[in-house]
């Protein structure tokens, strides 16, 4: 299958499992409102926080060694897991000890073991769905991976619909334990599904075991990639610790909408990675790629920027009219965001990633430094403008770089006709090859 291919197949299976997953975030925000939405999101940082911080970046290691073959089937397949049950032990003996010192539990913010347990669960979940979904990614098999999150999604909204329109009102607890519930099954079906599909097209056990250049390259990963969630998240621990879950929850739904124009490049950046990591791949085909996505996110954000003010608390709820402002001001960072995906891909399929690892660092600063600085004073929007600032700075600290490794010229971001002329080739090729076979 050619790159365009891909690219339009996985896009589209992406594209449904993502509207699936919008839907959800629609149902749980109006159920439990912002005060539900604000635990919610902090739960799911700190699972999230805490699986990137132990993870010795090896779901990185693993997309870039399936994709480039050259590590032997069964030495991935030990590192992966025998990985994660190490991770996992370890995870469960930190929250037992932080419980016992402090009296609550650091995944699920509660001092109840049963939440506790929950919040371990889920972890475990995330853990697992992570390992399978770096070897879809590198295998290239990211359809079916997307296809299973679209499924789990589907069934969360039934749920969720029933109780939305039949008068019930669960309580936030209920809303949370359904999504967890949700998240193990999604690990089980990505398991079971990864098995019927058929063993990695890897080299057997015939070639050398260098296993020293997976980790040379996973933990240079985990460094970057640690750095890069923080980025992502320290605002929510810092809303949350100023201004509460209700502050918190009402910024993480302009979060989560900001970062729809995120999901372009991500899909680009993972179906095109295993051929980035080739010699052959050519910097015109990714700057191609760059200036598509910078132009379709663009006509998206005016979009937002003209709908928002009356869609946003007519689908969400009143409740959430509060998220209009943060959202208005994080867009433009999202949208570089959305640029420095892209190129955080390119470095890493490069072999570059101390290139992801400086931009991470100049963003880690300059959002700590802004976040104190604006949001005791501010709240959500002052998360959001420290956001924006950060988000903008490091991405064009990455995109000076890629520059200089390339010889490509700044200013050129947005689609040109030369990039239309190529992409109505590439389909009117693709099409006819179509019809021929």
């Amino acid at each position: 299958m050619g790159l365009l291919n891909q690219i339009l197949v996985n896009s589209l299976y992406r594209f449904i499992s993502i509207v699936f997953q919008f839907l959800v975030t629609i149902f749980v925000s109006r159920l439990i409102g912002p005060d539900g939405l604000g635990l919610y999101s902090l739960l799911l940082a700190n699972a999230n926080i805490i699986l990137i911080f132990t993870s010795l970046g090896i779901p990185s290691g693993i997309i870039f060694h399936t994709a480039k073959k050259d590590l032997a089937k069964n030495s991935l397949w030990s590192i992966a897991f025998i990985s994660a049950l190490a991770q996992f032990a370890l995870v469960g003996i930190v929250e037992f000890i932080h419980w016992k010192l402090w009296g609550r539990f650091l995944i699920w913010p509660s001092d109840e073991p049963i939440k506790g347990a929950l919040g371990l669960l889920f972890f475990f979940s995330l853990l697992i769905t992570e390992r399978y979904a770096a070897f879809y990614t590198g295998s290239n098999r990211l359809k079916w991976y997307s296809m299973q999150q679209a499924g789990i999604s589907f069934l969360v909204i039934i749920s969720l619909a029933y109780w939305l329109f039949s008068g019930t009102q669960p309580s936030s607890y209920q809303v949370i334990l359904l999504l967890i519930i949700s998240s193990i099954l999604q690990m089980v079906t990505t398991a079971i599904v990864f098995t019927r599909i058929g063993s990695l097209q890897l080299q057997e056990n015939t070639l050398p075991q260098n296993k020293s250049s997976f980790f040379n390259y996973s933990m240079l990963a985990w460094v970057a990639n640690s750095i890069q969630f923080l980025v992502y998240r320290i605002d929510f621990w810092i809303l949350h610790y100023f201004h509460g879950d209700n502050e918190l929850g009402l910024y993480a739904l302009s979060v989560r909408i900001g970062q729809t124009f995120w999901i372009i490049p991500a899909l680009l950046s993972t179906i095109i990675l295993p051929n980035m990591t080739s010699a052959s791949f050519e910097p015109k085909t990714m700057e191609r790629i760059i200036r598509l996505s910078n132009t379709v996110n663009l006509v998206i954000a005016i979009a937002i920027v003209v709908l928002s003010p009356g869609l946003l608390p007519l689908v969400f709820g009143q409740e959430f009219s509060g998220s209009i402002v943060p959202l208005m001001i994080i867009l433009p960072g999202v949208l570089f965001v959305s640029m420095h995906t892209l190129l955080a891909a390119y470095f890493a399929a490069k072999d570059k990633v101390k290139y992801n690892l400086q931009a991470s660092i100049l963003a880690l600063v300059s959002i700590t430094l802004l976040d104190f600085l604006l949001i005791p004073s501010m709240g959500r929007t002052g998360a959001a403008l420290a956001s924006t600032i950060a988000y903008s700075v490091s991405s064009m600290y990455a995109l000076m770089l890629y520059c200089k490794m390339e010889g490509y010229s700044i200013h050129r971001i947005i689609l040109e006709r030369s990039d239309l002329q190529w992409l109505e080739m590439r389909i009117s090729g693709l099409l006819s090859s179509n019809r021929k076979s």
